[in-house]
Parts: structure tokens; sequence; C-alpha cells
């Protein structure tokens, strides 16, 4: 017998819901819990906004910026992701004063050094330059923008405005009308410009030649509810965080596996538990369909049947002793046939295969279970008056893979 994980909570996320082809799977702990709506929320139904964007590198707040990377020197390895140090020594080339910049990884041995520079620019430019996928990319650019097609060069805003003055035009020249393209040729010279550079993208990259990382910067966002904009995860500078999370209010199911066949025309009973996070009871009412849908089941016919169709789960108490990895077998085979405990319970599914011809089957069951119970004491939403709290959510009740027997005649 084995015991599986958390069943995952499907969701439509926006699509028709009467399509189950449409349906996603979500683990419990990666859902959200609107207490407007009542109802799990995932990141397609949310609205995500930075509220801060810093660099843990330099401290330096990025927040409201278009930047994703920090632009100060802030550099990471590029094989073990660790900080990198900076260090810089004066030289001579050509008897001027010039600078070589040294790399060095704090974690791995990884170095790398930038070469004699003799202009003064920042560090990310002194890489970018040195860049092979930059030199490429502006030599193409080179190419299709100032060899191929001449469109003269920009004129500043203080000239455009002196011949505004003066009530002279500039004449359209043919190269800043629509120039037609011909598409084999761009093809074409694209494949002599490539290997005229000699650049091929499919070696692999030596340790010498990998340059330093900029660091990624760090984000903190708020969710809020798509629908009702009820915020769901909100940061705050000090102290805990606001954050609703379905698996704070959605019960864990987890489904128990003692058989590895199942036959054909005989009723099959297998087993799943229901274990509540709350500390008042919930009352749990269930609900399916009786033929498993077919985009659950590519072929065959599989009925499902479940004798408990509403039990009330009591609530988790405080300070409830886990079970050991080394008895929980033992404790859920004297937990059957049914039992009921301490914020949980375990009940029967009863699986009848009446048509399959293949010798092996996934099976997969999706469940409906609708939760009702008193409004949490922790909980205060302001404008929220209900004391009745009712929700629920489709899982996948997935028990794997069984052997088929087909019934002797």
């Amino acid at each position: 017998m084995s015991i599986h994980g958390t069943c995952p909570i499907l969701c439509s996320c926006g699509f028709e819901p009467d399509n189950w082809a449409n349906w996603c799977e979500h683990n419990i702990a990666d859902l959200y819990f609107c207490p407007h709506c009542k109802h799990h929320k995932c990141d397609t139904s949310c609205k995500h906004k930075i509220e801060t964007k810093v660099c843990i590198g330099c401290n330096r707040d990025f927040t409201g910026t278009p930047e994703s990377y920090c632009n100060r020197n802030c550099f990471v390895c590029p094989l073990c992701s660790s900080r990198i140090k900076v260090s810089a020594s004066n030289v001579t080339s050509e008897d001027k004063p010039a600078k070589l910049f040294k790399f060095a990884c704090d974690n791995c041995p990884y170095t790398y050094d930038t070469g004699v520079v003799t202009r003064p620019q920042p560090l990310r430019a002194i890489l970018r330059g040195q860049s092979q996928v930059s030199i490429t990319f502006r030599q193409f650019q080179k190419h299709w923008v100032e060899d191929q097609y001449d469109y003269g060069q920009k004129m500043s805003p203080a000239s455009l405005s002196n011949l505004k003055l003066s009530n002279i035009s500039i004449p359209q020249s043919e190269s800043m009308k629509s120039i037609p393209i011909d598409e084999d040729e761009d093809k074409q010279a694209s494949k002599s410009m490539g290997s005229k550079m000699q650049f091929d993208t499919s070696q692999p990259k030596t340790t010498s030649n990998l340059q330093p990382l900029a660091r990624l910067l760090t984000a903190s966002c708020s969710v809020s509810c798509s629908e009702c904009n009820h915020a769901l995860l909100l940061p705050k500078d000090s102290g805990p965080s606001l954050k609703w999370k379905a698996s704070d209010y959605y019960p864990s199911i987890s489904v128990i596996q003692d058989k590895l066949d199942l036959k054909v025309g005989s009723s099959n009973t297998l087993y799943f538990s229901i274990q509540n996070p709350l500390s008042e009871d919930i009352n749990v009412s269930i609900s399916f369909n009786e033929h498993i849908p077919k985009t659950f089941l590519k072929e065959g016919s599989i009925v499902t049947a479940i004798p408990v169709k509403s039990t009330t789960v009591t609530g988790s108490p405080k300070g409830t002793k886990n079970i050991p990895r080394h008895e929980t077998r033992s404790y859920y085979l004297d937990s059957i046939p049914p039992e009921t405990g301490p914020g949980w319970c375990i009940l029967p599914l009863i699986v009848t295969v009446e048509k399959y011809e293949s010798d092996k089957v996934h099976l997969q069951i999706p469940v409906h279970f609708s939760i009702t119970t008193s409004r949490p004491s922790t909980v205060k939403v302001a404008g929220e008056s209900t004391q009745i709290w009712k929700y629920g959510a489709w899982y996948l009740l997935d028990y794997g893979v069984f052997k088929v027997e087909q019934s002797e005649i």
C-alpha cells in the first residue's frame, strides 16, 4: 500500500468550465483564496503589481524603473551564481595610463579579466564590448541599418526647430519611402553574413570565455483578485505580510492505494483521506461524474461511486503530533475501513471497470468537494458579515497505474 501526496486542484483558468480539456492542475500550495469571492485563485485569475525592486548586492532601490538587472558593478558567477569580487589595477599601454579589471568568485575557482582598458567606461559596457554575441549583433545591425538602406542622419530637435521657423521643408527622398524587401535575397544575405563572421552558436562555451553576469534584481509583489480587487498577498516592510493561501482554507485530499490491479466487471474499493486545515469543523459534500470523463480516460468505461456523500471533519487541534514515516503504513491499515480522527477522515471510493482493452490503466478521477464551515475566528475581512462560509473545488484523485485483469468468460 502506498499513500500519495496531496491531490492537485483543477482550475478552468478562465476557459469554459464545461470543457474538461481546458482545465489545468494546480498544487494547492500555489493557489490563493479570496475571502470575498469565496473561491480559489490561480495566477491567471490574479493581478500582480511590483511594490519594491532592489539589488541585494548594493542595496540600491530600483522601484519604478524598467531595469531587471543591477546597472552598477554588481555581478554574479556564471557557474554557481555566487558573489563576484572585482579588483582593478593600474597599468600602462603605449605609455598611456590604463586599467585592468579582474573578477573572482567567492565560492568557486572561476576568474575572468577584461584585459587592458584604455578608455574610461562602465564595467557593463566593457563586458558588452567583449561579448561575442554583442559583437555579432552589432555587425548584423550595421549591415542591415547602415549599409543596406540609407535612412539618413537623425537631426537634433534644435535643427528641426530652426527649419520650421525658416519655413523650410525637407524634400522626401527615395530612401525615406517604403522600401520593398525581397525575403529570399535577405535570407541569402543573412547566410553570407553568418559565414563571413564565422560565429557558431552551437559550439559549447568554455569556462575561460564565460563572462560575469549582472545581478538579477529582487522584487516583492502584491497580488489581488482580478474580480473584486481584494488583496491576497501584500508584503510589508516590517512584520508579517498579508497572505491568503488556499492551503489554509481548503482541505488536503490524499489518495491511498492498497491495490495493484483492477478486475473488469468487479467492484474495487479504493480510499482517500481528507485533512482539515482549519480549527473549525467543516462539512464536506462530495459530488462527481458517474463515468470518468474521456479527458482522463482515453478508452474503455469505468464507473465510480462513493458510499458516503457527505461527512463532517473536525477541526485540527493545536499541537497535533505528526505520525512518524515508518508508522504511516500501519496507521492507515488500522484506519481501514473508513475512520475519522482529529482533523482528518478516510472515505472509500468504489471503482467498477465495465470495459477496458489494455492491460494497464492510469486511474485519474475528478471529484468535487463542497465545504461549509463557520467563518474562522482569526479571519477579519472589511465589510464581511457572513458567519457561514461556503466554497468548493474540483480535485483530481490520481491513483497511479493499475494492471487490468480481464474477467473470465
